[in-house]
């Protein structure tokens, strides 16, 4: 063991460096929503998406127009289901090409501000067409990430 005199600087051992992960924000983001929140969003997801359908199940376009109840029951749980799909990060948005999520979200926003017209054909082909990639893709996340079988 060397001695250390005053005023002498002794060399220092060469640290260690363990090797880490590089990690992008959205990855530690990921990492970190893997947690209770992010499982009762997927589950909100789902549970929204299961009412909705049930909501405007059995009924077509035009019932759903002259509906006002399930117009805006539906709006709400759009609203839900908007509000808890940024606890889906960018990164696993990406490995599921299959759900149209630009498509979705754009809905989503205009349905929870309420600009009627056009719109109400945008939730309908919303509930009828992607709504059920949504559930099907969630549905699987469950699956493979909670080992839910």
């Amino acid at each position: 063991m060397p001695v250390k005199r005053m005023g002498q600087v002794l060399p220092q051992e060469e640290s260690i460096s363990l090797p880490t992960r590089p990690s992008t924000p959205a990855q530690v983001r990921a990492r970190v929503l893997k947690g209770n929140q992010r499982r009762k969003a997927l589950i909100e997801i789902l549970d929204n998406i299961s009412s909705a359908r049930e909501f405007v199940g059995g009924m077509n376009f035009v019932e759903f127009l002259s509906d006002r109840k399930t117009k805006y029951a539906v709006i709400m749980c759009l609203t839900i289901i908007g509000k808890q799909l940024r606890f889906i990060p960018p990164v696993e948005r990406k490995r599921i090409p299959n759900v149209p999520w630009r498509a979705i979200q754009s809905t989503i926003r205009i349905a929870s501000q309420q600009e009627w017209g056009v719109v109400e054909r945008l939730i309908w082909e919303t509930l009828e067409d992607d709504l059920p990639a949504l559930k099907r893709t969630i549905e699987l996340i469950i699956k493979q990430e909670f080992f839910i079988k």
